[in-house]
């Protein structure tokens, strides 16, 4: 049996070379390919997410309903109307001569009786007497109407009448109606006059989401508060927003929990802005 051991190797020199050359072009092959980058994971976008503020807006409402106080017309609607011409004390105004002008006309009306009763004796001498007196408490009539007064809050081109919302007091007296359509007449004009307007609030949040790009994510916002409303239902309305904001960045992937990098919302963290001093409703006079 031959020694394998002893035995020298023969090389296939072309074999070799064949194989070397195809190595050496997959090796080029290679390096010309573009591997593709690994794709970043959802924990990686994640952590890229950013709340970078939280504000809470106060707007002022420039179209607010103001129909629940009452509307100024040239119609006087009730009995219950203001009218803007002459002052409130104003004899003029029916509700300040009505119990006198009624207490005279009960008055004119016994007369008027007695004289046609003595119309009937020819021989009677109350006639003239009677009708002198008629005449002088219908003079009183129209003097407990007159206007006493250098006129009322109507300025030049503005709605002469104020018609309150009488519907919503039903049931009450008449002098109390009276008094609750002086009282919605009364909070009207301090808004002309600028004392308090309406506004808006609303929450918003400056995001970025993975990018350089800036996103502004808000809550719904509600309007038609009053300005001058209380501190405690301010901060009711706030925090209602602030509640609205957190859902809207919850969907979008933001934890209601801390995160590194990320600001909690709560209403003491907010940055409060949007000051502003309230200004006179021409338009709504006229």
């Amino acid at each position: 049996m031959p020694n394998m051991k002893n035995k020298k190797r023969i090389r296939n020199k072309p074999l070799e070379e064949k194989v070397n050359a195809k190595l050496k072009n997959l090796g080029k092959a290679l390096e010309s390919m573009q591997l593709p980058q690994k794709p970043k994971t959802q924990k990686t976008a994640k952590a890229q997410k950013r709340i970078l503020s939280v504000t809470v807006k106060r707007m002022i409402d420039d179209s607010p309903d103001t129909s629940y106080l009452g509307e100024y017309s040239n119609t006087r609607e009730s009995e219950f109307t203001i009218d803007r011409a002459h002052a409130e004390d104003c004899a003029s105004l029916e509700a300040n001569h009505f119990q006198t002008v009624e207490r005279l006309e009960r008055i004119i009306g016994h007369l008027n009786a007695w004289r046609m009763e003595e119309g009937d004796k020819p021989e009677s001498t109350e006639w003239e007497p009677l009708d002198e007196s008629i005449d002088a408490l219908v003079s009183l009539q129209d003097e407990a109407m007159e206007c006493n007064c250098g006129g009322g809050d109507m300025g030049r081109g503005e709605l002469r009448y104020f018609n309150g919302p009488v519907e919503n007091y039903k049931g009450e007296s008449s002098e109390d109606i009276r008094e609750y359509v002086r009282q919605d007449y009364d909070r009207m004009e301090s808004l002309n006059r600028g004392d308090w307007c309406f506004m808006g609030m609303r929450a918003e949040a400056e995001v970025q989401t993975g990018s350089d790009v800036v996103q502004r994510i808000t809550s719904g916002g509600l309007w038609g508060i009053e300005s001058d409303s209380g501190r405690e239902h301010l901060e009711e309305t706030q925090r209602e927003e602030l509640a609205q904001l957190k859902d809207e960045l919850a969907g979008l992937g933001f934890s209601r929990q801390r995160r590194s990098g990320e600001r909690r919302l709560t209403a003491d963290e907010t940055n409060s802005s949007g000051s502003f001093v309230c200004g006179r409703m021409e338009r709504s006079v006229r």
